[in-house]
């Protein structure tokens, strides 16, 4: 599009359903080595409200009208999917629109958050084979920034600041680093 947001469009018509998807080429790989997790924090912020719309809102809508909502981060994006009746497809897109530049940074929100991915850490790093693989990926990646997985770790996750994931935001959530499928 004329803002560089690319869009992909695969038509199966087997369900009256449709999968709305927003990838964004921003993943673990684009944090800054000192602030680790940014890019999972921002999976989870993505449904803490905006301009527009009360925290939670996003997904209570979609659900609302028989739909899930679900988010990943990787290495190297981060994506959103929303699965609803096809009836709906514009009303998903509006949505994505409407988080995809108008994200509020509420620091009651960003702690809230700050504490659920953190919890998610936790629980990985009492895993023997998760503790193993981490290791293989320090010492497989010394200087690339594979080195760490897209959880991030909790030392920079309390140093996150607002501003700091602003900036994140702003750098990585356009729409000409985006593909809506």
């Amino acid at each position: 599009l004329a803002n560089g947001l690319e869009v992909g469009v695969l038509r199966t018509g087997a369900a009256p359903v449709v999968a709305v998807q927003v990838w964004y080429s921003a993943g673990s790989k684009d944090e800054p080595r000192n602030r680790r997790g940014s890019a999972h924090m921002f999976e989870h912020m993505m449904f803490k409200g905006t301009k527009h719309l009360r925290a939670e809102a996003h997904a209570q809508y979609i659900k609302g009208i028989g739909g899930y909502v679900n988010a990943a981060t990787d290495e190297d994006a981060t994506h959103y999917i929303n699965t609803l009746p096809a009836d709906y497809l514009d009303f998903a897109i509006k949505l994505e629109a409407e988080r995809m530049r108008g994200l509020l940074f509420r620091p009651d929100m960003i702690a809230l958050e700050r504490e659920v991915v953190k919890e998610e850490i936790r629980q990985q790093e009492n895993s023997p084979i998760a503790k193993g693989f981490l290791r293989f990926l320090e010492i497989a990646f010394t200087k690339h920034p594979y080195a760490w997985t897209a959880g991030g770790n909790l030392a920079d996750l309390d140093k996150t600041t607002p501003e700091d994931l602003k900036a994140f935001y702003d750098a990585y959530y356009q729409p000409n680093n985006a593909m809506l499928v």
